[in-house]
C-alpha cells in the first residue's frame, strides 16, 4: 500500500510537471527584432551600454534604437524564413522598445509589440489578425493591426487594417486605410501618402494581407 501510494504521488507530480511545461510552451514568448537593413550609423542603447547596430543584430524589450540625421533601419520578427512583423525607423529617430512577444501555439504566429517614439518617426506592419503594435507617441497611444506610420508628436497614418488611437485627453479614434490622426488639430483626416519605404537591400515588410475590416466612419473628436 505504501509503495502504491508513493507511485501514485509520483504519477501526479509528473502529470503536474508536464502540464506546467505545456502551459509554459503555449504562453507567448519574448520576441526579438532582427535588423534586416541599415544605412549610416544606427545605435542601440540598453543597460549594458551603447553599440553600433549591424545587419542581422537583434534588439528586444528594454533597448532604445537611435538613428542619425541621414540614417535609417529596418527590423523584422521572423518565424523561420517568414517575416511576421516589420519595423522601420526613419532618420533622426529615437525609439524605445517595450514588451514584445510572439505566440506560436496557434495556426499562425501572433505578435504583440509595444514601443515609444521619443523623436522622429517610424512605420511598421503587423498584418495577422490578433497581432498588434501598441505605439506611444506625443502622449497618445495607437494600437495597430495592419500597416502604419507614426510621428513623435502623436500623428498616426493608417495604410491598411485599422489603427485605434487614444489621445492624452482620453478621446478615441478608429482609423482605416487612407486616414490619419493629426495631433496638431486633434482630428481624423484623409491622407494620400504612399506606403512606408524600406532600406535598400532590406527584406521589406510582411506580405500577409491584413484582415478585411468594415468601418462606416471613424469616431470624431468629442467621442468616447
Amino acid at each position: 500500500m505504501k509503495t502504491s501510494g508513493w507511485i501514485g504521488r509520483m504519477g501526479l507530480a509528473m502529470a503536474a510537471a508536464m502540464l506546467a511545461s505545456s502551459l509554459a510552451w503555449a504562453a507567448p514568448q519574448p520576441a526579438t527584432f532582427t535588423a534586416t537593413g541599415t544605412t549610416g550609423t544606427v545605435s542601440v542603447k540598453n543597460a549594458s551600454g551603447t553599440k553600433t547596430l549591424k545587419k542581422r543584430d537583434t534588439v528586444s524589450a528594454g533597448d532604445s534604437i537611435v538613428t542619425g540625421s541621414s540614417d535609417a533601419a529596418d527590423f523584422a520578427i521572423l518565424s523561420g524564413d517568414k517575416t511576421i512583423a516589420f519595423l522601420h525607423l526613419d532618420d533622426s529617430t529615437s525609439l524605445s522598445l517595450g514588451e514584445t512577444t510572439v505566440d506560436t501555439a496557434g495556426p499562425v504566429p501572433i505578435v504583440k509589440v509595444s514601443a515609444k517614439v521619443d523623436s522622429g518617426s517610424i512605420s511598421g506592419n503587423a498584418p495577422v489578425s490578433g497581432s498588434s503594435f501598441v505605439v506611444e507617441a506625443g502622449g497618445s497611444k495607437a494600437e495597430v493591426n495592419g500597416t502604419f506610420s507614426a510621428k513623435a508628436d502623436g500623428t498616426v497614418y493608417c495604410f491598411s487594417g485599422t489603427v485605434s488611437v487614444t489621445t492624452s485627453t482620453g478621446k478615441s479614434f478608429t482609423l482605416v486605410a487612407g486616414q490619419s490622426y493629426d495631433s496638431s488639430v486633434a482630428a481624423v483626416l484623409p491622407h494620400s501618402l504612399p506606403p512606408p519605404t524600406t532600406v535598400a537591400g532590406s527584406s521589406g515588410p510582411a506580405t500577409t494581407p491584413p484582415p478585411t475590416v468594415q468601418v462606416v466612419s471613424p469616431t470624431q473628436p468629442g467621442g468616447n
